[in-house]
């Protein structure tokens, strides 16, 4: 997939994944996966942030487990 990936915050703590592709269905396949529960926890990641961009985006915290819809308007 042609996404682009990368660390983000003073303590690189956020992973932002920015595709043109994504919809609500990979994003969930994504979180729900188990490559980014228990390894991204101990690789140090608190949020997965998932994006097209400026439209918007999703903040996945990964101790809650839940997410976040951004309006790019707010």
């Amino acid at each position: 997939m042609p996404a682009r990936v990368s660390l983000e915050g003073t303590d690189k703590t956020t992973l932002r994944v920015e595709w043109q592709g994504l919809t609500p269905q990979s994003i969930y396949a994504m979180v729900t996966s188990p490559a980014l529960g228990s390894p991204a926890k101990s690789a140090g990641l608190k949020t997965v942030v998932f994006s097209k961009g400026t439209r918007g985006r999703w903040d996945y915290d990964l101790e809650r487990e839940s997410m976040v819809w951004r309006s790019p308007l707010l």
